[in-house]
């Protein structure tokens, strides 16, 4: 599934919009090194990224998350959003500074597909 992911990613226009949420999960990564090359060649036609701390700490060890999230800026995406739970939504792109956004507080019953809502909501 992964291959024919990067495929499709790779064949698309380049005018259409890429965004990517590696949605990193450890536990089911057989080969990481091979995971890690083929995410980098899908990264670097991300138009946006949405990874969360966990994620990013994950694919870039023992860098704080601004860091690791302006090394994916820098290795083409051009805007990567950094979810960590309740706490603001950091933006990083090709701008000296990093913007955020808060989140209004809400009760969590089932964190199954917040990901997914929260992009959603983000590209409509």
């Amino acid at each position: 599934m992964a291959s024919t992911i990067a495929g499709l990613v790779d064949r698309i226009a380049p005018q259409t919009l890429v965004m990517v949420d590696p949605n990193v999960r450890p536990a089911a990564i057989a080969d990481q090194h091979t995971y890690r090359q083929r995410l980098d060649e899908v990264l670097r036609r991300a138009d946006v990224v949405k990874v969360s701390v966990d994620d990013l700490e994950w694919l870039r060890p023992g860098r704080p998350p601004l860091l690791a999230a302006t090394e994916l800026v820098d290795g083409a995406s051009r805007i990567v959003l950094i979810t960590d739970g309740p706490r603001a939504v950091r933006i990083v792109g090709r701008w000296p500074d990093p913007a955020s956004i808060e989140l209004a507080a809400v009760g969590v019953v089932d964190t199954i597909g917040a990901g997914d809502a929260f992009v959603a909501g983000l590209l409509s």
